[in-house]
């Protein structure tokens, strides 16, 4: 990780995306964790994590909350992912026959993600 950009959030439901999409477009490599304070409005309750090996979405908070909040969603349990993002990459690397060294989108290429 050469470039983290740290993104305090408190009800920015309806800004927080754009700025995501903004910084992810910068050419620099930058990886982006997003840091809410338990907003009202529903900010941190679910970020799409955007990677160079596919987008997943992020649920964070006690397991009860995060089968309701996924339910809501239409997340079936059997679609969780409990790895890490190491694994995910390490799995992905072997599914591709990818030569990168790093999840990152330089490594990866313009090519996108091949799943």
């Amino acid at each position: 990780m050469d470039k983290l950009i740290i993104v305090p959030t408190y009800n920015e439901r309806d800004n927080v995306s754009a700025l995501l999409d903004r910084l992810l477009e910068l050419p620099y490599g930058l990886e982006v964790l997003v840091v809410d304070d338990n907003s009202p409005d529903g900010t941190g309750d679910v970020v799409l994590d955007e990677t160079p090996i596919g987008n997943f979405g992020e649920i964070e908070g006690p397991p009860e909350w995060i089968d309701r909040t996924a339910q809501r969603l239409g997340v079936n349990t059997r679609q969780y992912i409990t790895s890490n993002y190491a694994t995910l990459f390490l799995d992905w690397k072997k599914r591709s026959h990818s030569k990168a060294k790093q999840m990152t989108f330089q490594e990866i290429g313009d090519s996108g993600p091949t799943l």
